[in-house]
């Protein structure tokens, strides 16, 4: 993740309508598969089976890149709307198998219950659209569901999370059925004031009213002092 500390928001404003939330991050693997052999288990009668091999015993190599995006907008104070997508590609050496391609890509909704504590209870929901492929198999997936987490900003710049999510996938394609899935998520988050500089030319602004009406009341009032000094004479 490539962080700009002098965009970043302040603690107790990061939650704030204007702001963007961003993440980036992704991996890169390499697998040597060493004696690798695929088996199935014929039935030779009702109550054996026979472990035959399919191939022979090979070895190969597999390298898996990730990456994964997030962008968020705050529309009002606490109130998060924002899409995240990831992709994955694997090779495959000496004809193994058909590289495979993974595409996800999801809308979320996300609710900061702020309070003037470091911790900030949040509930979201979240959906999209996912394609798997290798060689001739396609599927196409569709899923939604929700999460409930919390939020630590204590310390630095960043806001520490873990979240609860449960997602229900409808498969299609070349598979059918159903899958829920449940799992807990921990990472971190950074906030980006998209109006900082708009934000300050405003203070500064109301900061210079409130220095005029101060300078007026003060040359206002020597004003009727020296009045009041010259009908006494």
């Amino acid at each position: 993740m490539i962080l700009l500390p002098f965009l970043a928001t302040p603690l107790l404003a990061q939650h704030d309508c204007g702001n963007l939330a961003l993440s980036i991050g992704g991996s890169l693997s390499h697998t040597f598969n060493m004696d690798h052999e695929l088996n199935i288990y014929a039935e030779v009668t009702d109550e054996y089976y026979e472990d035959a091999p399919v191939s022979e015993s090979k070895d190969y190599e597999d390298i898996d890149l990730a990456l994964f995006f997030s962008a968020g907008y705050f529309v009002i104070n606490g109130l998060e709307l924002g899409l995240s997508g990831s992709l994955m590609h694997t090779w495959y050496s000496k004809d193994a198998q058909e590289d495979l391609e993974i595409y996800d890509i999801q809308a979320h909704s996300k609710y900061y219950f702020d309070n003037k504590t470091d911790w900030t209870p949040y509930v979201k929901v979240n959906g999209g659209v996912s394609t798997i492929t290798t060689g001739d198999y396609n599927e196409e997936d569709a899923a939604a569901g929700g999460a409930v987490g919390i939020e630590f900003s204590g310390v630095g710049p960043l806001a520490w999370y873990a979240e609860f999510s449960s997602l229900y996938t409808f498969n299609g394609g070349d598979v059918t059925g159903d899958e829920w899935r449940n799992q807990i998520y921990f990472g971190v988050s950074y906030y980006i004031d998209l109006f900082a500089k708009r934000k300050r030319r405003q203070e500064q602004a109301a900061e210079a009213i409130i220095l005029q009406e101060q300078t007026d009341a003060i040359w206002s009032n020597r004003f009727d002092r020296i009045d009041a000094i010259l009908d006494r004479l």
